[in-house]
């Protein structure tokens, strides 16, 4: 099964989990992997894994700090101001070790043992968490508009945008000096 299939369809269903298992379960050399590689497009709540040249990795917008969206957003703005277009590359894969729900998390969406809070309690941690959603649903959407073409680019502080600006021209001035 594919990661967060059945948690969360819309951030790995493009990648299309049952054509790359297959893919991959055959025998792959080094060069058969990319000549198997296939393209799939970025859809709404879409969060693979990826990688990228640095030069070209759009900022995240801090406002989705912690848990909730952050990956999603950024991906969004890589479909909008890079390519909305990723390669899945068969035989290539992530191991991601478990752990525990963040604080940020659980202030979200709960603890799996939040069936043991009683009474009222309860209902004010499950009111507060349907307040954060609610927030959360609102700065995305909000976010949304923004980067659609022509709109603002990610909301940042002036220290990341300083840093930002840094590196990318350190990173052009390597590039520069491989080429020459």
């Amino acid at each position: 099964q594919g990661f967060h299939l059945d948690q969360y369809p819309q951030g790995h269903a493009a990648t299309e989990f049952d054509r790359y298992w297959e893919l991959s379960t055959t025998d792959l050399s080094p060069e058969k992997i990319w000549e198997s590689a296939y393209s799939i497009q970025h859809n709404e709540g879409f969060e693979p894994y990826v990688v990228m040249s640095a030069k070209n990795v759009p900022l995240y917008d801090e406002r989705f700090q912690g848990y909730g969206l952050n990956k999603v957003s950024h991906l969004a703005t890589v479909a909008a101001q890079v390519s909305s277009t990723f390669w899945v590359l068969p035989g290539v894969f992530l191991v991601s070790s478990w752990h525990a729900p963040s604080q940020d998390r659980r202030l979200i969406y709960g603890n799996d043992d939040d069936d043991d809070v009683s009474g009222k309690k309860q209902a004010t941690s499950q009111r507060q968490q349907q307040e954060r959603q609610e927030e959360l649903r609102a700065l995305y959407n909000d976010f949304r508009s923004s980067i659609l073409p022509g709109g603002a680019l990610p909301v940042v502080s002036p220290r990341t945008n300083a840093r930002y600006r840094s590196l990318r021209r350190t990173l052009w001035e390597q590039a520069d000096d491989k080429e020459t």
